[in-house]
């Protein structure tokens, strides 16, 4: 079966899409719930936290994700690079649950 690149999160029918009256195995699969290489999402990982992470959030137009663990640091991510621009440790005694940016300040 040839590659597809199809974007899992796309509200729109693929262009150029042909309906075929048979359905491969594949895609009997994928339409009862099963896995497909079409139900694949694309992911990163991540790597500088020392713990379990507890809380991630995307922000800046989503160019940016913010982690927290509980190593007790928190990090903010170029989500390009999937470097981190900056690390916050040595605040925290105990383990980051949640975090969030406040629009307009610093925090």
């Amino acid at each position: 079966m040839a590659s597809k690149n199809i974007d899992p999160l796309s509200v729109e029918e693929p262009s150029g899409a042909v309906e075929d009256e048979e359905e491969t195995e594949e895609e009997h699969t994928a339409a009862a719930g099963g896995w497909s290489r079409e139900t694949q999402v694309p992911g990163k990982v991540l790597r500088a936290h020392s713990d379990a992470v507890t809380a991630a959030r995307l922000c800046f137009n989503d160019r940016c994700l913010l982690s927290c663990s509980a190593d007790r640091t928190a990090i903010l991510w170029d989500v390009a690079s999937s470097r981190p621009l900056r690390v916050f440790d040595g605040v925290h005694s105990k383990t980051i649950t949640e975090c969030a940016l406040i629009p307009n300040t610093n925090r």
